[in-house]
């Protein structure tokens, strides 16, 4: 029993460090999974708060200066922490199966937020925004679903919403990333391929992905 358990928390510890490496066990790693799991109920209560919320990047046109749409950025609003960074809590997240959840809620609020500058701002009425898919949201089954409630109850124009993946994230498992893009591709969003360069891709492939840009890290 004792094995099982120091064999699960070196499991955790190698979770932590991120995919494809191991750890051998050693005794100060139970009190790294215990806050680490602190960490993660504390995330699961924020969640339940509505705590996660969301910053806007602009993206600007560098020929005339005008702004041509937002990039969604989830922050963790924490009363005992302060503003955390997603480079904090979203490994945990994803670690805990609260990432599907976590990207939904900043989905719906960024398509809220758009559909509201359109409408207070007619002269910007093509302002979009981009939001970023995990791992776990590509891998989701219902992600398109998920996709089109946020369009409907905002009244966002589909093609003013950009979701944008990672590289590594699309080579990971090529067959369900193009089934998923393919869904959402048919609802009418824009996808980009972000952090282009960084992973196995090569640009003979990209022209097998529907994408409407591409971000060169």
């Amino acid at each position: 029993d004792e094995l099982l358990r120091n064999a699960d928390v070196a499991m955790c510890s190698a979770k932590g460090a991120g995919k494809h490496c191991f750890s051998h066990y050693e005794p100060t790693m139970h009190a790294r999974v215990r806050r680490r799991h602190e960490f993660a109920l504390e995330l699961q209560g924020a969640l339940e708060r509505e705590e996660i919320g969301v910053v806007f990047e602009p993206i600007v046109n560098l020929r005339d200066g005008r702004i041509t749409s937002f990039e969604a950025l989830a922050r963790w609003h924490s009363h005992e922490r302060g503003v955390v960074q997603p480079r904090e809590f979203i490994p945990v997240a994803e670690e805990s199966s609260l990432m599907v959840q976590i990207g939904n809620s900043i989905l719906r609020q960024a398509c809220h937020a758009a559909r509201r500058w359109q409408e207070t701002y007619p002269a910007h009425r093509n302002t979009g925004v981009s939001v970023n898919l995990s791992p776990s949201e590509l891998a989701n089954e219902s992600l398109a679903e998920d996709v089109a409630r946020a369009l409907l109850e905002s009244r966002l124009p589909a093609e003013s919403l950009m979701l944008e993946i990672t590289e590594s994230d699309v080579m990971w498992d090529l067959d369900s990333a193009h089934l998923r893009m393919q869904e959402l591709r048919a609802l009418g969003v824009k996808l980009v391929l972000d952090d282009f360069g960084t992973g196995r891709s090569s640009l003979e492939r990209l022209d097998s992905f529907p994408l409407d840009a591409v971000k060169i890290a």
